[in-house]
């Protein structure tokens, strides 16, 4: 390789992708001109008269296997009718569809099955009840004004003092019972030595 500027025994990697594109192109070219040869051998006989060739049916007509069933009309179908037979090939898309949109127009396809996550209406303006929303942080910052914060406030103060109160007269409550219950406990004991 004189261009490539080096060693004499080493290829360039430009040189080889150069080379592999060319007998590509160069194949991919052969390959075009052998399918455009038989399609010119192929065309002729095609075009060889089938009626001269006694009762063979010509290319242009539907073979037997792409002419559609025989179909019952449409205002006879009910949800337990076969509609396979709509569904071939041969069957004119409009007809397919008016099959199927008989079938799904029927109510048993109408049925909710539970598994339809995104039918609710979101449209809804307040679907957070109003007393969640007095506990949620992000709803105090930026729906409610700075008032009803503080009565919010003012509110959670007096329920965990409330609550804090609470559980301290359980707890005393607790004591006292097992303060109780350990003066009988004792009672008994000492009932039992004598």
């Amino acid at each position: 390789m004189a261009g490539s500027g080096g060693p004499p025994d080493q290829k360039d990697p430009v040189d080889a992708a150069r080379g592999f594109l060319s007998r590509w192109s160069r194949r991919k070219l052969e390959r075009k001109g052998e399918e455009g040869t038989s399609a010119a051998a192929v065309a002729p006989a095609a075009s060889v008269e089938p009626a001269a060739q006694g009762g063979i049916a010509s290319p242009a007509a539907p073979s037997p296997a792409e002419t559609a069933p025989e179909l019952p009309p449409i205002e006879s179908l009910t949800s337990t009718s076969d509609f396979s037979a709509f569904m071939h090939p041969a069957v004119a898309p409009a007809l397919r569809r008016a099959a199927l949109k008989k079938l799904f127009a029927d109510p048993h396809f109408n049925v909710m099955d539970g598994l339809d996550t995104y039918v609710d209406d979101y449209s809804i303006e307040d679907p957070i009840p109003e007393e969640l929303m007095k506990k949620l942080y992000q709803a105090r910052q930026h729906v409610f004004s700075s008032e009803q914060n503080a009565a919010l406030d003012a509110d959670d103060e007096a329920a965990r003092t409330a609550a804090a109160a609470a559980g301290d007269a359980q707890a005393e409550a607790s004591t006292s019972a097992d303060a109780a219950a350990n003066a009988a406990n004792e009672v008994n004991q000492e009932q039992g030595k004598a």
